[in-house]
C-alpha cells in the first residue's frame, strides 16, 4: 500500500527520492517475508524460495536503498562533499557483497555482512548528525524513524544470546520497527514536500539575498488594500548612483550597501505604527520590500503630505553617511519618491503605485528631496490648462532641454550615437515627467510645435557634435503619432538639414508601435519620403504596442528598438530571453538593425551580444546627460579617465 501511494507521489512530484523509497519498502517486504515466512502468502512459491536462499543479498539491497534514500532525502548530493562520497563508497562495498553473495555459501557472505553492517550504521549516524546540527525541521521525522530500527538491531544479538527472553514481540521486533520506520518516513516525505512547496512560494515572493519581500508580494499586499478601498502611500527609497556603482563593486559589496540601508531604517519602520506590515507574521512583522536592485519600498498609512515628508526626511538623514566598500569610499545617499492612492483606486492596479513612485524620482532625479508623483488624471481642467500655457511659454523661450543617452555598437564597443530625451524643469514644480507634459501637449494641440522645436534643437546640437568630435554620430529623435499628419513636417526637416549642413543618414526618427495602427497610409507616405531624404526610421518600444508583422514588413523601417521591459531582467528571465532572441532573429531576416534599451549590467550586455543585438543603451553605460555633460562624456569615453 505504501509502495503504491509513493508511486503516485512520484508521478505527481517527479522526485527521484520516491522511487528510492519504494525500493526500500519492497526490499524490506522481501527480506521480512523471507526471514519470518509470511512471504509464502504474498509471493509465488518459487520467488519466496529464491528470497529464502538469498537473505544476505536482500540485506545488501536493503542497506543500499536505505543509504541512497538517506543521501537524496537529506540532499547530500547537492554539495557532494566528503560525506556524500563516504556514503557512495559504502554503497559500492555493499553492491560488491551483493554480487559475490549470489555465488558464495550463505555462512561465508553472512560474516562479511556482519562486518560491514557497523560501517553502514556509522555512515548513517554521521549523515544524520550532520543534518541534526543544521536544524532543518522537516528532517526531524526521518531522524526519528531510525530510532525503532536501531533499537531492534541492538535487541537482535541480545535475543540470540539469551539476554532477552524469546517472545512474539522480540521475534517480530525488526518487522515492527520497519513498519514504524516506513510510516515515519512517509510522514517525513509529506513534510519535505510541504517544505519544498513553501520554499517555492518563498523564493517567488522574496529576495533571497536580503531576505525581504519582493515586488510580487508587495503588489499582492497593495491589491488587498485597493480591494478594501484603503487610502495609503507607496514610499520608494532609491539608493543614489546604485546602477553607476554596480559595474565597479563586487556582488558582496552591493549586498553590503543594500543591507546597510536596510539595517539603518528597519528600527524606525518597525516602531512606526503607520507603516504597514507586508507579511502575515504578527510576531515578526516585515515592513520593507525590495522592488529592484538598489530600491526599497514601504507602505505608509497617511494622507498628510507633511507627515510623510517629515518621516521620509528622517529616514534620509539616518541613511546619509560615508561607507567603505571594496576600498572605495562611497557617500551613501538616496532619492525618495511617493505615490498617493486616489479616490478612483478601483481603476488602479497595484503595479502602478510602484511605477509612479519611481517616476516621482525620475522626473526629479537632479534634486535630492522627497518627491511626489503628479498624475495627469488628477489635474483639474484649470491646472491642465495652466500647465499647457507654461509648456507653450517654455517652448517659445527655449526653457526645455534635450538630454543625450549614449548608444554603443555592441560588436566594436564604439559610440554609435545617442537618443535625445526631452526634459522640462518647471519653475514651480521642478522636473516634470515627459509622460505628463507630452500628454498635455497632445491633448491641447501643442505637440506639433513641441516636435518642431525638438527637431531644430536636435539638428543644432548635431552640428556642434560634428565640430566637436571626429566620429560620425547618429541621433535618435522621438516622433509623436500626432505628427504623422503634419503637412509641413517634411519641408521643415529638409530645410533644417540644409540649414545646419547635416547628412540625413545621421538622423533617426523613432515611432512607437501604436502609430502604425492609427493612420497606416499617412505613415507609409511619410516613411517613403523620409527614406528618400536618407533619414532612418525606427520602431520604438517594440513589444509593448499593437503592431503586427504585416505592418513591419510593409513599412520601410531601418531599426527595431526592443523595449526595456524585456531587457531589464534579461539575465534572470528565460522567457524574456527567448522573446528577445526571437525578435532579433526576425529583425535580422527583415534586414533591420536591432537596438536594445535598458541595459544595466555586464550580464545583460553579454546576453544581448550572444543573441546578435547590434546597438545598446542604458544606465550601464550612462544615464541621460545634458548636452554639455554629454560632450564631456564623449571625451572621457575616447580618452578614458577614472
Amino acid at each position: 500500500m505504501f509502495a503504491l501511494y509513493n508511486l503516485v507521489l512520484f508521478f505527481a512530484a517527479k522526485d527521484f527520492v520516491y522511487l528510492i523509497y519504494n525500493g526500500y519498502i519492497l526490499s524490506s517486504l522481501a527480506l521480512m517475508g523471507s526471514v519470518l515466512g509470511y512471504g509464502f502468502y504474498i509471493f509465488p512459491e518459487w520467488l519466496q524460495l529464491v528470497f529464502h536462499k538469498q537473505v544476505v543479498a536482500l540485506n545488501c539491497i536493503l542497506v543500499i536503498f536505505a543509504l541512497l534514500f538517506l543521501v537524496y532525502f537529506l540532499k547530500f548530493q547537492i554539495d557532494k562533499k566528503w560525506k556524500f562520497w563516504l556514503a557512495i563508497f559504502t554503497i559500492i562495498l555493499f553492491a560488491i557483497l551483493l554480487i559475490v553473495s549470489l555465488w558464495l555459501p550463505e555462512y561465508a557472505s553472512a560474516k562479511t555482512l556482519f562486518i560491514l553492517m557497523p560501517l553502514a550504521l556509522a555512515v548513517c549516524f554521521i549523515l544524520l548528525i550532520t543534518k541534526m546540527r543544521e536544524g532543518v525541521q522537516w528532517e526531524i521525522l526521518y531522524i526519528y524513524s531510525w530510532v525503532p530500527l536501531l533499537i531492534s538491531v541492538a535487541m537482535q544479538p541480545l535475543v540470540l544470546t539469551g539476554k532477552i527472553k524469546y517472545s512474539f514481540l522480540s521475534h517480530h521486533m525488526f518487522l515492527i520497527s520497519i513498519l514504524v520506520e516506513i510510516v515515519l518516513m512517509a510522514m517525513a516525505l509529506v513534510a519535505r514536500m510541504r517544505y519544498q512547496k513553501e520554499q517555492v512560494i518563498y523564493h517567488a515572493t522574496h529576495d533571497i539575498l536580503v531576505g525581504l519581500p519582493n515586488q510580487t508580494l508587495l503588489e499582492t499586499y497593495i491589491s488587498s488594500l485597493l480591494k478594501a478601498q484603503r487610502v495609503f502611500s507607496s514610499c520608494l527609497i532609491d539608493i543614489k548612483n546604485y546602477s553607476t556603482l554596480a559595474p565597479y563593486l563586487s556582488t558582496n559589496a552591493l549586498l553590503t550597501l543594500e543591507r546597510q540601508v536596510i539595517n539603518d531604517i528597519t528600527p524606525m519602520l518597525v516602531y512606526e505604527r503607520k507603516v504597514h506590515s507586508i507579511n502575515d507574521n504578527e510576531k515578526y512583522p516585515i515592513k520593507l520590500a525590495k522592488v529592484a536592485d538598489g530600491q526599497l519600498m514601504f507602505i505608509f498609512d497617511s494622507e498628510s503630505k507633511q507627515e510623510i515628508v517629515n518621516f521620509m526626511t528622517h529616514l534620509k538623514d539616518k541613511i546619509s553617511k560615508e561607507i567603505q566598500l571594496d576600498g572605495l569610499l562611497i557617500e551613501l545617499k538616496t532619492n525618495m519618491g511617493i505615490c498617493f492612492s486616489t479616490n478612483n483606486i478601483k481603476e488602479t492596479v497595484a503595479n502602478e503605485f510602484i511605477q509612479h513612485a519611481r517616476l516621482a524620482i525620475e522626473q526629479n532625479k537632479e534634486e535630492e528631496k522627497v518627491h511626489f508623483y503628479h498624475e495627469l488624471a488628477v489635474l483639474n481642467i484649470k491646472e491642465h490648462l495652466k500647465l499647457a500655457c507654461d509648456l507653450q511659454q517654455a517652448i517659445r523661450e527655449n526653457e526645455l532641454n534635450l538630454y543625450h543617452q549614449p548608444q554603443i555598437d555592441l560588436k566594436t564597443g564604439e559610440i554609435y550615437g545617442s537618443e535625445l530625451l526631452l526634459r522640462w524643469k518647471h519653475p514651480e514644480h521642478g522636473f516634470i515627467s515627459p509622460e505628463l507634459f507630452v500628454g498635455v501637449a497632445e491633448d491641447t494641440g501643442l505637440i506639433n510645435e513641441l516636435t518642431l522645436w525638438v527637431i531644430e534643437q536636435a539638428f543644432r546640437q548635431v552640428e556642434i557634435l560634428q565640430k566637436h568630435s571626429d566620429l560620425a554620430q547618429k541621433i535618435s529623435v522621438n516622433i509623436s503619432g500626432k505628427d504623422i499628419g503634419l503637412s509641413h513636417l517634411l519641408p521643415y526637416v529638409e530645410g533644417k538639414l540644409k540649414e545646419f549642413n547635416i547628412p540625413a543618414n545621421m538622423i533617426t526618427f523613432e515611432l512607437t508601435e501604436s502609430v502604425m495602427v492609427t493612420d497606416f497610409r499617412a505613415l507609409d507616405s511619410l516613411m517613403n519620403s523620409l527614406s528618400k531624404l536618407g533619414i532612418n526610421v525606427a520602431i520604438d518600444d517594440y513589444g509593448t504596442g499593437y503592431s503586427s508583422l504585416n505592418y513591419i514588413s510593409q513599412l520601410k523601417f531601418d531599426e527595431l528598438k526592443i523595449d526595456k521591459a524585456f531587457i531589464l531582467d534579461l539575465d534572470h528571465s528565460s522567457r524574456n530571453l527567448a522573446i528577445v532572441k526571437a525578435t532579433i532573429e526576425m529583425a535580422k531576416n527583415l534586414k533591420l538593425k536591432v537596438v536594445a534599451e535598458g541595459v544595466e549590467s555586464k550580464a545583460i550586455e553579454q546576453k544581448l551580444l550572444e543573441s546578435g543585438c547590434d546597438i545598446v543603451q542604458g544606465y550601464y553605460y550612462s544615464k541621460p546627460l545634458p548636452f554639455d555633460a554629454y560632450l564631456t562624456w564623449l571625451d572621457n569615453y575616447k580618452n578614458p579617465v577614472i
